[in-house]
């Protein structure tokens, strides 16, 4: 990410309470990166999906998911790379 120059010290975050320069979208980085991965500036915690499930078989089986395959199931992603499934 580029960093943008203030012209002044007057411009803050305009998250309530944050005293923090202003970087971009009128937040500051922090609330800013928040914000990017949370979609909202206020939750500090990541949110996760408890449940998963494949939209190609309709497992729910956690163990049968790697992380980043994003909703498909490791079985399923296979036969989509191989062009088995579509």
């Amino acid at each position: 990410m580029r960093h943008i120059k203030q012209s002044g010290s007057e411009k803050q975050c305009r998250i309530n309470g944050c005293d923090k320069p202003l970087a971009t979208a009128g937040l500051c980085w922090m609330h800013y990166m928040r914000a990017r991965r949370n979609g909202d500036a206020h939750t500090t915690h990541r949110v996760y999906r408890k449940h998963h499930e494949c939209r190609y078989c309709g497992t729910r089986v956690q163990s049968a998911f790697y992380a980043n395959y994003k909703g498909i199931c490791k079985i399923c992603w296979k036969l989509k790379r191989i062009g088995k499934l579509r």
